[in-house]
Formats: structure tokens, C-alpha cells, sequence
């Protein structure tokens, strides 16, 4: 049980503190503004995103199960060894993306280019979900939904104080800071993980 809440708070953290980055849902509010929309629309949009880049993220990381359970079934420890590879693996990935972020300041793009970006999947489900790979389905499938139900609603929270005090001092934070935060959960993660294997 302890396993599946570290793994269950972790996913629901790192979809939170993703999508709190400017890349995220900026774009959203540029568009939004440029095209007029709605109070709803913007909702809309912001739930439509926050499913798209949830569910394809979910995806990934279920196929990578997937393909983990059914390559490495019989040696489930191996498959443990391959998730905490992962988990670093996928920091590392974080914070090299970080520091490219941070070096230089990406062109701004339009309209659907805009939001595209924001709905393209991320990695860092992936290890999360394979380190629970000997947790039985349900618990595997409350992590998926979690980590769902938390990228839907944080995109939301945060489209909804966007012109607040809150979402200026949010739309300032450099994406790199949150690649940084993302990273630093996976690498904290497996070193729990790695330390009390049994948890």
C-alpha cells in the first residue's frame, strides 16, 4: 500500500506542477484573447487540452507497462531495475529540457501551433506507472486516473486564475523552474524507491 500512495501523491504532483508551467496554458489564454473566446470556450479548450496531453501521456506509459509486464513478467525484479532506471533516466531528460529552456526563449508560434504544443505528451508518467508495475490493476488504473483527473483540473484552476495575482506571478515562472520540480520528484522518487523497495 505504501508504494501505491508514494506513486499515487508523485503522479498527482508531477501532472499539477506540469501543467502549472507557462508553456502549458499561456498559449491557451494567447489564443483565447486572439480569437475572443468565451468564458466556456476558454473551459472548454482548457479541459480538452489538459485530456489530450493527460491521455497520451497515459498512453505512453501504458504501453511501456505493457511491453515491461510482457517482456519482463517472470522477473519482475528486473522490471523494478528498469523503472528506477527510468525514473533517472526521465529527470535527466527534465532537466537537460530545463536547461534548454532556460538558455534561450523559443519563437512564440500561432494559433493551433500553439496549443498543439501544449497537448503533446510527456515522459514522466511513464516510470512512475512501471515502478507500480506489481500493483494489482485497480491500483494501476487509480494512478491513471489521478494523474488524469489532476492535469484536467490543475490546466482549469489555473485558466481560472490566469488574470489574477496568482496567474501573473504563474505566467513569469520560467518552464524551465517546473522541468526542474518534475525532475526532482522522478530522481526522489526512485531514490525512495530504491531505499525501501518494499514499501
Amino acid at each position: 500500500m505504501g508504494s501505491f500512495l508514494l506513486l499515487l501523491i508523485v503522479a498527482i504532483a508531477v501532472a499539477g506542477l506540469h501543467m502549472a508551467a507557462p508553456d502549458h496554458w499561456v498559449p491557451l489564454i494567447t489564443v483565447s484573447i486572439g480569437r475572443n473566446y468565451s468564458r466556456r470556450r476558454k473551459y472548454e479548450m482548457a479541459a480538452a487540452i489538459g485530456l489530450g496531453h493527460s491521455s497520451s501521456s497515459a498512453l505512453i506509459a501504458v504501453v511501456a507497462l505493457s511491453a515491461g509486464l510482457t517482456f519482463l513478467g517472470p522477473f519482475i525484479s528486473d522490471l523494478f531495475y528498469v523503472s528506477e532506471a527510468l525514473l533517472v533516466i526521465i529527470g535527466i531528460y527534465f532537466v537537460l529540457i530545463g536547461y534548454r529552456e532556460g538558455g534561450h526563449e523559443g519563437s512564440p508560434g500561432t494559433g493551433n501551433s500553439l496549443l498543439l504544443v501544449s497537448i503533446f505528451p510527456d515522459l514522466a508518467l511513464m516510470p512512475i506507472l512501471l515502478s507500480g508495475a506489481g500493483l494489482p490493476l485497480y491500483q494501476i488504473s487509480a494512478i491513471l486516473l489521478s494523474f488524469i483527473a489532476a492535469t484536467v483540473l490543475s490546466l482549469a484552476l489555473i485558466i481560472g486564475f490566469s488574470g489574477s495575482q496568482i496567474g501573473l506571478r504563474l505566467s513569469r515562472l520560467k518552464p524551465n523552474r517546473m522541468d526542474y520540480a518534475v525532475a526532482a520528484m522522478l530522481f526522489g522518487t526512485a531514490m525512495f524507491l530504491f531505499l525501501f523497495p518494499g514499501l
